[in-house]
This record gives structure tokens, sequence and C-alpha cells, in this order.
């Protein structure tokens, strides 16, 4: 996408041809329905299922896999996730429309408001390649060994109150969520009714319920369950889980 940008003065059609294509590829990915993360699968993954019954009435779900550290996941720059998103999102928009004005118009000003999103973009790309060959894989106790520990500790409470759940440990989530998707694959049309629980990134802080996911496409969650979930604050259930949580990992020796 920033290529398009750069060369959109030299060679017009092909920046707008190739800022479309990258588009809606970038829609695809961040919307979950991976295309070109499918051309990077080196290595084999797999999920941990645990069934306690075989019609569950919930699903607790967590992945297993970390991800390499990167300086864009150092807490300054972490600060508001979403606005980076949307930056990514309309640097990608403005370059495109950009192109597509210029084929059109040929105004020259056309340029200069793509190149600005350009070198943004150009600047994610050079941070990711840094990563990829100069960073090491993150521990991932945060992420997402503190989902792991919750929702075993979720599983020995339903089991003693005899409650029928799976819990699912994905795996691959960090390179394209390929661990939910095969599973999803696999079992959606029985769990196509049932409430899907996953932890994820709950190791310090408040918790929260995320009421919608979802990077470009926005995935409203079930009204009904969130509100559920949000009378579970004032429970000793959730008390016990999240002092549970906290004990197990203070006496392991993991710290936030």
């Amino acid at each position: 996408m920033a290529q398009a940008g750069f060369l959109l003065w030299v060679v017009p059609l092909w920046s707008l041809i190739w800022s479309m294509v990258v588009l809606f590829l970038e829609y695809a990915e961040l919307a979950t329905f991976p295309l070109v993360s499918a051309l990077f699968r080196f290595g084999e993954s797999a999920n941990v299922v645990g069934k306690n019954g075989e019609n569950p009435e919930v699903v607790i779900m967590a992945h297993v896999d970390s991800a390499r550290c990167s300086l864009f996941f150092h807490p300054r720059f972490v600060t508001n996730p979403r606005l980076s998103l949307l930056l990514l999102v309309y640097s990608s928009v403005c370059i495109t429309g950009s192109s597509l004005l210029f084929v059109l118009f040929r105004w020259g000003v056309l340029f200069w408001v793509g190149l600005f999103p350009s070198f943004y973009l150009a600047f994610l790309a050079l941070g990711h390649l840094h990563r990829e060959f100069f960073m090491g894989f993150s521990p991932g106790g945060n992420d997402n060994g503190s989902g792991v520990v919750a929702a075993l500790e979720i599983a020995r409470v339903l089991r003693g109150k005899g409650v029928p759940f799976w819990v699912v440990f994905t795996g691959a989530e960090e390179s394209g969520t390929w661990g939910a998707l095969h599973f999803l694959k696999r079992y959606g049309s029985l769990l196509s009714k049932k409430p899907i629980l996953n932890l994820d990134n709950i190791g310090t802080g408040k918790l929260t319920v995320a009421t919608q996911e979802g990077m470009w496409k926005i995935y409203p969650a079930a009204p009904h369950l969130v509100q559920e979930l949000r009378k579970l604050k004032d429970t000793s259930l959730f008390s016990s889980l999240s002092w549970a949580f906290h004990r197990r990992y203070s006496l392991s020796g993991a710290g936030f």
C-alpha cells in the first residue's frame, strides 16, 4: 500500500490497481477471512478440547500461542490500540482514494495527499520487519497465559457444580486465528446456539466484558450474554475466580 502511494506520480494506473487489491486483502484479513496469511502457514499447531459432556451449556475458550515481541507492543504505543488501527485503515483508504482521483483528474495535490499516509505505512512495515528478524518470542504471561489459567479455574468450578461445558485452548491465534476458525468449522453446527466465552489478555488491570469485536468489520456480542456477564462482578464466584487466577500466577513466579 505504501508502494502505491510512493509511485502514484510515476505509474498512476498501477498504483490504483495495486492499492485496490491490497485494500481488499486488508479488509479480508481484518474481518477474519484469511487470504494473505494463508500463504504463510509454515509450522504446525493444534487445539486442545476438553469436554465435560457432549452437549455443553457453555464453551470456555483461550488461545495458548504467543507472538514475537515488537517495539509497537511497548506500553507507550498501546495506550489506544483502536486509534492505531484506525490510522492504518484510514491511511489505506486515503491512498486508494487519492489514486482513483489522480487517475481521473490528474490533480497534483492528490499525490501529496497520499504521500503522508504512505510514509506512515512504511514506518509500520519497517517496525514489523524489525520484529520478525531481531525480536524473540514473548513468554505470553498476559497474552495469553492469563486466559489459559482462568479458563482452567472456571473449568474446575463448573465441573464441581455438574455443569456440562467444553474448555477449548486454540493454537495459531496470533497468526490469523486459525485455531478458532478450525474449531468452528468442525463444531460450528453443534455450537451455533451455545454461549462461547473467550478469555484473552486478562492478566492485569480491571476485568472487562467486550461488547463488540473486530478490526474492520464489527461483530457485536449477544446482548443477553453481555448482560449476564456484567452481573457476575457482584457475585462470590467472580471474586473467587479472580483471586484464584492472581494467586496461581503469583505462586508460579510470573509477573505483570
